[in-house]
């Protein structure tokens, strides 16, 4: 007899798996179907875009590009809107002092200038090294690219939206990516000191 049982993931816990070795006995075999939330299903996404970046094509940023315009511009306008809020997300997690000290030359330091848009481009470089690398750096800010940023990424909605309809993309995202923009990552005091 096959049975199919529903359950969230916040519910798995011993209690429940010994429930399913009583029941079924401890040899029984089963099939695990995960069906991501919306927010989920949307990271997938996320990365299978960024994936499509074409790193073969040297420093010709536009070709590097393409595929992923070309794959997002094929996703209905609540998914390329999904895919902005979801790299918005991304970068403004990475906005935060920790990562900002580990950028080789241009890095953070007390007393020292420090360039808000570098830092920006250095984060848009991690998410566009794909879910390996940022997972990596996101784990490790000691792992941020000293010299390396990848500006382009940040035009990739603007540019997929455009090819798909041919208008600009008007969409204000619930999170801002711009530098300072995490509170929780920096401190007041080091926001007025830089801005200064």
């Amino acid at each position: 007899m096959v049975n199919e049982i529903k359950i969230n993931a916040s519910e798995l816990d011993e209690q429940f798996v010994e429930k399913i070795k009583e029941e079924y006995g401890k040899n029984a075999n089963l099939k695990i179907t995960v069906i991501p939330t919306d927010n989920q299903a949307a990271d997938i996404d996320f990365w299978e875009i960024i994936s499509k970046l074409d790193w073969s094509k040297g420093e010709n940023d536009n070709e590097i590009l393409q595929p992923a315009i070309d794959l997002l511009a094929q996703k209905s306008n609540s998914d390329i809107i999904k895919f902005a809020e979801t790299l918005a997300k991304k970068l403004y997690d990475l906005d935060r002092k920790e990562y900002a000290k580990h950028l080789g030359k241009n890095a953070y330091k007390k007393g020292k200038g420090f360039s808000a848009d570098n830092f920006l481009y250095a984060r848009a470089c991690v998410v566009a090294n794909g879910f390996q690398f940022y997972e990596k750096v996101k784990n490790n800010p000691k792992e941020m690219p000293k010299s390396f940023t990848f500006e382009p990424l940040l035009g990739l909605v603007k540019k997929a939206w455009y090819q798909k309809n041919k208008t600009d993309f008007s969409h204000e995202t619930t999170f801002s990516y711009e530098t300072f923009s995490n509170p929780n990552g920096w401190d007041k005091t080091l926001k007025d000191r830089i801005l200064a």
